[in-house]
């Protein structure tokens, strides 16, 4: 199926490369976890309190 998709991406104007990576993302191992979604919500959070501890 990821052929598929890469070449009906590219056929109605999608960059290829860009394609490629749409494509890819159907993989199951480059679905991220909990665990990473949890790390960019802890990183997210620690950037907002630098921020708001400069602003006050």
């Amino acid at each position: 199926m990821p052929e598929n998709l890469s070449t009906e991406l590219i056929r109605i104007g999608v960059d290829q490369e860009l394609a490629a990576k749409v494509s890819a993302s159907l993989d199951p191992e480059y679905n991220a976890s909990k665990k990473d979604i949890l790390v960019m919500q802890e990183a997210i959070m620690q950037v907002q309190l630098r921020s708001d501890t400069r602003y006050h």
